[in-house]
């Protein structure tokens, strides 16, 4: 009878082995197609959530994980407030500003009245009002900037013992 017992043990054991290797030959697999590139959708969907509507992006390359964009932005600080959001996201390894400039003129699709003046809300006239200074007239800019960032999956750290002799 203790014999088996002990084939048992042998048998699980055996089992326990055969799934370890098969997870790990599909894991070694998986790592084999594994493409930063993939992370590109993810990047779009998160860069869809992050940007306010004012922005737009009017250039977007990528190659072998690495991304590349130019972004169209009425200020300053919603840029500011992008590139913090951005950073954030945890499989953004590198982020850069190559750089920015700064142009007069409107964002594209802003509606104008018959003056030339931006057709703006009651709430964003008044914003606006609040800033300049008496008699000044209100300069309307485009800033450019370019980015560029690599991305990069996370990696798993392994769990000492996993998969180890029992």
């Amino acid at each position: 009878a203790r014999i088996e017992d002990i084939q048992d043990i042998e048998r699980i054991a055996n089992e326990y082995n055969a799934a370890l290797a098969a997870r790990d030959s599909v894991k070694a697999f998986a790592d084999a197609t594994a493409n930063n590139n993939e992370l590109i959708l993810t990047f779009m969907e998160d860069l869809e959530d992050i940007l306010p509507t004012t922005m737009v992006i009017n250039n977007f390359k990528s190659s072998a994980g690495v991304v590349s964009f130019a972004v169209n932005a009425p200020d300053k600080e919603s840029v500011a407030e992008m590139i913090v959001q951005i950073r954030e996201l945890d499989y953004v390894k590198e982020f850069t500003l190559p750089s920015f400039t700064e142009v007069e003129g409107f964002m594209p699709g802003t509606e104008v009245d018959e003056d030339g003046n931006p057709v703006l809300t009651e709430e964003e006239q008044a914003a606006l009002e609040a800033e300049l200074e008496e008699g000044e007239e209100p300069v309307y800019t485009i800033v450019t900037y370019e980015f560029a960032c690599v991305l990069e999956e996370a990696t798993e750290t392994p769990v000492e013992g996993e998969g180890g002799a029992q």
